[in-house]
């Protein structure tokens, strides 16, 4: 009887990923945004977080602190027209003599106001972050999340393409497993690009809305990656049973 050895089935080494100098670029220019933003946002984030744990002032209290002090709106007006306008008030109470407010987002409970009315101001850090009057709350741009904001928007797209951009052209993969790269590289994008959107339109940083979004996007991914595996699958019976009838 003659034996045959057995020999191992040969592993295909990791395919050579070569990028192009655009592909490059743009790869360094996101990694260049990422930190950039980065920067800007961490700082700002962590602000939003003593703000949110901030206690109001009292007798004893540490420095960090929020104020409530009593305001009387004297005198309120408008600065620019359509999308660029921008609402304020003046106020007496905070310090020594007026105050002028400019108000976030606050129209109509702007256009309510009447001179003389009594209300509160949130004051943290020497700050005026909010005002509120009767049941109004009104934002200042100074309020820390709206201060984040203006960065947020443009950090998470920004990590989410250079995520995307090392996956399509950076690291290496074996053939087989190149679709399910390249799909897990656009789902990172489109996470990213979809989660910013949302928080924008909520107004505030939402960490807890990033795992669903992430979900959905890969459920939607893989779901589209199956359905076009099966369309192909019965494109290709159907060219095969074409031949055979011939």
């Amino acid at each position: 009887m003659v034996q045959q050895s057995a020999q191992a089935a040969p592993v295909r080494p990791a395919e050579r990923v070569v990028p192009s100098v655009a592909q490059l670029v743009l790869v360094v220019l996101a990694a260049v945004l990422t930190i950039a933003t980065a920067a800007f946002y961490i700082p700002r984030q962590i602000t939003s977080d003593d703000f949110a744990g901030a206690p109001a002032c009292i007798s004893g209290a540490r420095s960090d602190c929020i104020t409530h002090t009593p305001v009387t709106m004297s005198l309120r007006g408008q600065s620019g027209t359509g999308g660029s306008a921008v609402q304020w008030v003046d106020v007496q109470g905070i310090g020594t003599g007026i105050t002028q407010v400019n108000l976030h987002d606050a129209a109509a409970a702007w256009a309510q106001l009447q001179p003389g009315e009594r209300g509160t101001a949130l004051v943290w850090r020497g700050l005026v972050v909010a005002l509120a009057f009767n049941s109004s709350a009104l934002e200042t741009p100074d309020w820390p999340d709206y201060r984040t904001m203006r960065v947020f928007w443009c950090f998470v797209p920004a990590v989410s393409l250079t995520v995307a951009g090392v996956l399509l052209w950076i690291v290496p993969r074996r053939p087989r497993h190149r679709g399910l790269v390249d799909l897990s590289a656009v789902c990172v994008l489109f996470a990213g690009l979809i989660y910013a959107l949302i928080a924008m339109l909520v107004g505030r940083p939402a960490p807890l809305l990033l795992a669903p979004v992430c979900a959905g996007v890969a459920a939607v991914g893989l779901g589209g990656r199956h359905l076009t595996r099966l369309l192909w699958l019965r494109r290709m019976r159907r060219q095969t049973e074409a031949l055979i009838a011939r």
